[in-house]
């Protein structure tokens, strides 16, 4: 039954392949286009003008991991966190991230995958030489050789584009202390219309024999102005058997060297996570002060011991009327 998800598979390495010739009006910058062993690359591209820019209404990353090798077990052994953000710096001591995926256990081949990255596009709006970080796992990991070719894209969908999108909460250890923390407050300009809040989110590790952030169900909740909390959960197969494997259709490597079939919270080896996006706008107030709040649940409940870790990155995205 295990061998079914290979077409599955393929089907959607083929349905990605396709994306960038359906983009009209598209630019494309390369981030990577080589051979490496390393895990943490940071490269500079030059972007069109800030006035280019705001012609555009989608950004999306390109993104194909080859390992060469002929047997899997050259390739990089552990599923690990690989990300793509954008540098404040030219060393990116700081860095606000704009994409993840998490790397598949052992698998040789290529994965190619096409991932919208639009509401983050603010972020890139002044334009002109802009630092990116890629980093595909830990220095201390084997030196595996990898093919990598990423390529951001720029291109028109027709949709709103945002006026504006700031960095709000980040995670951490979800554990007792996990929930102290100070609430966001921001002015929103009086010309907004819509309100909306990105989320990354991804759970990893297990302590206390919880199984948990991997595999448990924590939850995160945001309140604007003290409204009724809106949340974000894994409505997936957490724990299920083949919860990752079902999804193998979105560019999911069928057959690898490890657990890779059972669902995990928010993310599956050898998948990009996605944006999840909530809406605030009636909850928000133009024209002044607003303010955020955030915590996380595992279930009903507040954590109450060391449960692993979440790794969150979340942004306040407003558009005009």
């Amino acid at each position: 039954g295990m061998a079914a998800y290979l077409g599955q598979f393929y089907n959607g390495r083929d349905k990605a392949d396709g994306l960038s010739d359906s983009r009209p009006s598209k630019l494309e910058f390369i981030l990577l286009n080589e051979t490496t062993t390393e895990r943490r690359l940071v490269r500079e591209i030059a972007l069109p003008s800030e006035a280019s820019m705001q012609t555009f209404d989608s950004l999306e990353f390109d993104i194909q991991v080859t390992c060469p090798a002929t047997t899997p077990f050259s390739c990089s052994q552990w599923n690990r966190v690989a990300n793509i953000s954008l540098c404040s710096d030219a060393g990116c001591s700081e860095s606000h991230e704009l994409m993840r995926w998490i790397t598949p256990y052992w698998r040789r081949g290529r994965r190619h995958w096409v991932v919208d990255a639009s509401p983050l596009l603010p972020l890139l709006d002044s334009g002109g030489k802009r630092t990116f970080e890629v980093v595909m796992g830990p220095d201390f990991d084997p030196q595996t050789e990898r093919d990598v070719s990423i390529t951001l894209r720029l291109w028109n969908s027709g949709t709103q584009r945002p006026l504006s999108a700031m960095p709000a909460f980040t995670g951490g250890a979800l554990d007792q202390t996990y929930n102290i923390r100070d609430p966001l407050s921001f002015h929103l300009p009086a010309n907004v219309g819509k309100v909306e809040l990105v989320v990354l989110v991804s759970g990893h590790g297990q302590a206390t024999g919880n199984s948990c952030a991997e595999y448990c169900d924590h939850r995160h909740h945001f309140s604007l102005n003290g409204a009724s909390p809106r949340s974000v959960r894994d409505q997936g197969d957490i724990g299920s058997t083949r919860g990752c494997a079902e999804q193998a259709y979105k560019g999911i490597p069928a057959g690898q060297w490890a657990i890779w079939a059972p669902g995990r919270a928010f993310w599956c080896p050898g998948l990009p996570i996605s944006l999840r996006r909530i809406d605030l706008t009636n909850n928000a107030i133009p024209g002044t002060v607003n303010t955020l709040q955030y915590r996380a649940t595992i279930g009903e409940t507040d954590p109450s011991q060391a449960s692993g870790n979440v790794i969150l990155s979340s942004y306040l995205v407003w558009y005009g009327n």
